[in-house]
């Protein structure tokens, strides 16, 4: 019992010291506290998004004014590619299913399909006027398509990359979220202050819509962990 009263007095201890110190003594070695800067990349011009791909660990960088996304390898937090896309790249997917790196350009109107394997665009599909977010189906393999100008959706068959369905929703769609319980796609409409439910089991696409007059609506996030 001593024996279990000390190791239980030196975790209390430890636990003490952890909260209230940067730096602790934890077994034979220091551990400090980091959320430091460690590294500072160069990409391309006016980068506004951004995602990671696991079947590579790279970090891929939409960089709106030079038309080009930097893929930068996270070992060594260094650009190793420069993929060139369409018009103003301002929304990045990755697709499970393909390994591939969606890219929504909202000048030209259409999005660029990167092939994570070789980082060079082998497609680009046309959609609607303003792309401007991304989402992708688990439960299709689909990528959706928020297309600001236009109040649309375009659903992307990522087998074939070719625009199966287009979705009218509200004005301004501005941010996609997928919902595992459901299996739906919810749409914010800025504009319109709403958001437009797409329900995607079907052989056809259903909008609903949930309006809230009081409040704008700019941003959607949903939790997978708050599903599982």
């Amino acid at each position: 019992m001593k024996v279990k009263h000390g190791f239980l007095g030196i975790l209390i201890i430890t636990l003490i010291l952890t909260s209230t110190y940067p730096g602790v003594f934890l077994g034979l070695e220091w551990v400090w506290a980091s959320n430091t800067v460690i590294s500072t990349v160069d990409v391309g011009e006016r980068p506004s998004a951004l995602a990671f791909n696991p079947s590579n660990n790279n970090i891929y960088v939409a960089n709106t004014n030079s038309n080009d996304v930097s893929v930068i390898e996270s070992s060594s937090n260094t650009v190793i590619s420069t993929v060139d896309v369409g018009e103003r790249p301002s929304a990045l997917a990755f697709n499970p299913s393909n390994n591939n790196i969606y890219v929504a350009n909202a000048l030209s109107d259409d999005v660029s399909v990167i092939e994570s394997s070789s980082n060079t665009v082998i497609s680009t599909v046309d959609v609607g006027d303003g792309p401007s977010a991304l989402a992708f189906n688990p439960s299709n393999n689909n990528i959706y398509v928020a297309n600001a100008y236009s109040n649309n959706v375009s659903v992307i068959e990522s087998s074939s990359n070719t625009v199966i369905s287009t979705v009218d929703v509200g004005d301004g769609p501005s941010a996609l979220a997928f919902n595992p319980s459901n299996n739906n796609i919810y749409v914010t409409n800025p504009v319109s202050d709403d958001v437009s439910v797409i329900e995607t089991t079907g052989s056809k696409p259903i909008v609903d819509a949930i309006s809230d007059q009081s409040i704008s609506i700019r941003n959607l996030v949903l939790s997978y962990g708050n599903n599982m």
